[in-house]
């Protein structure tokens, strides 16, 4: 299923153990035909590993642009039946709800709804993709002007871009991670997970850490996940108090330029708003992104099945207005 045109690194088995650190279970259904694996969808459950029941009644499942298929499949029986195993599984589990995003099907509507599925708006709904099968020169004309500039002033300005390759990586980037979730006011991920990815991920190539330092010191972090000749703007994290020097620009151009240089052939800077949503909250991520010349893509439609309506509102009304106050979660959480 890897060869399938269709496969993305979040349908794989390459990012189990990374997510197994932020309490994510892995839940894989497959399809089979005449003996042979045709499909499948990896999925995860949220608190799926917790040894505290009460923790597990607010279980979600998550499954990310799945399900894939060996091939492109015409006939829509197996995509129907394990749509439906995975509804039948989702019903015997303590589970709050299950969300299916980005599913690269669009005619799976009638086939979800009947299941019990209703389809959702996520809040980042397009990406860009930047070909990097031009040459340098195409790539950095196709970068919007602003872009150019601020990637010109980075550089006079003495910034430097540094690929992560000390053991103290994992440790410089997860200094970045708490100091943005704390600007943001979100729960960071646990230190273990930028430490899995450091110690599985990239010595198989399929993750990648980059800094801008300035004056000798890191003010801003980029991991970039790799998987097949694609890709991924998969983390960020910056000090807002360096952001007039550019470092995020001249860190991603030089994301670029590494890629094209090993043989990729294109880089997803993944979620963004669209270009009609500017009272979005998170619209001036839709402009650093079309900065870079990417071609903007609709990403497939998402799905959400409530199975416990009661622990949800507890869930969306009480728990979740509690953790928003907290001013900061501490790396040992």
């Amino acid at each position: 299923m890897l060869n399938s045109p269709r496969a993305h690194i979040l349908q794989s088995t390459i990012m189990t153990e990374v997510f197994k650190q932020i309490s994510f279970k892995p839940f894989l259904i497959l399809i089979e035909k005449n003996d042979k694996i045709i499909g499948g969808l990896m999925s995860y459950i949220w608190f799926g590993n917790s040894k505290v029941p009460i923790v597990k009644i607010f279980s979600r499942l998550y499954s990310y642009y799945g399900p894939i298929f060996s091939s492109i499949e015409t006939n829509p029986t197996p995509l129907k039946e394990i749509l439906w195993c995975v509804s039948q599984e989702v019903d015997r589990r303590p589970i709050m709800d299950h969300r299916i995003s980005f599913i690269p099907y669009m005619e799976v509507n009638n086939i979800l709804k009947a299941l019990g599925y209703s389809q959702i708006q996520p809040s980042l709904r397009y990406t860009f993709i930047v070909g990097l099968r031009k040459s340098t020169q195409e790539l950095w004309k196709s970068l919007e002007k602003r872009c150019r500039n601020a990637i010109r002033k980075a550089e006079s300005r003495g910034l430097r871009i540094v690929e992560g390759s000390r053991t103290n990586t994992p440790k410089i980037f997860h200094w970045l991670h708490l100091n943005t979730a704390k600007r943001l006011a979100i729960p960071p991920n646990p230190y273990s997970f930028t430490e899995t990815i450091w110690k599985i991920l990239v010595p198989k190539g399929h993750a990648k850490f980059f800094f801008a330092y300035y004056k000798e010191h890191p003010i801003a972090g980029s991991l970039i996940i790799r998987f097949k000749k694609k890709m991924y703007y998969y983390m960020s994290a910056s000090l807002k108090e360096y952001w007039d020097l550019y470092p995020n620009n001249l860190l991603q151009w030089h994301i670029i330029l590494d890629g094209k240089s090993n043989g990729y052939e294109s880089y997803d800077l993944m979620g963004s708003p669209g270009e009609d949503e500017k009272d979005h909250p998170e619209y001036g991520l839709y402009l650093f992104k079309k900065s870079f010349g990417g071609e903007m893509t609709r990403i497939g439609a998402s799905y959400l099945k409530v199975l416990s309506p009661c622990t949800l509102r507890i869930w969306d009304r009480v728990l979740t207005p509690a953790f928003k106050r907290l001013s900061f979660i501490s790396e040992h959480l």
